[in-house]
Formats: C-alpha cells, structure tokens, sequence
C-alpha cells in the first residue's frame, strides 16, 4: 500500500515525522510519500512570530497536493 503523509515543519507533535523514511528503508523506499510544509503549523496555518495566522491557511494546498498524488498512483 502507498502512504501519503503531509504536516507543517512547525507542527510540534510532528517532530518526529522527519524520522518516517526510516522506516522504509528495507526496500519500501517507493511507499512513502513526505510532503513538508515549511513555516505551517497542525492545521496548516501559516505561522508568525510563534504563533499560527489564522488568515493565511493552507488546506487547499494540501488537499491539491494529495489529489495530485493520488491520481499520479493509478488507484
């Protein structure tokens, strides 16, 4: 099975996430899709000065993103 995984660099539960890849390193390398949003938090906000702009979203990137992946698989 493909895995998407998608999350803001400055997301604080998702610190660990950078690790994933790790994961797959015994030959399902092609299974895992990371996609980093850089400066977004949880909820794909973008965040200033620490804290989120609740003006500035980002989840129709994110959903773009992801349909793009997912015809790209060839469900």
């Amino acid at each position: 099975a493909q895995i998407w995984v998608a999350y803001g660099s400055e997301d604080l539960a998702a610190e660990d996430c950078d690790l994933l890849p790790l994961h797959f390193v015994n030959g399902d390398e092609n299974k895992l899709s990371l996609k980093v949003y850089p400066g977004l938090e949880h909820n794909f906000f973008e965040v200033i000065d620490g804290k989120p702009d609740y003006g500035k979203g980002h989840w129709g990137d994110v959903i773009n993103d992801y349909l793009e992946w997912w015809k790209n698989q060839g469900f």
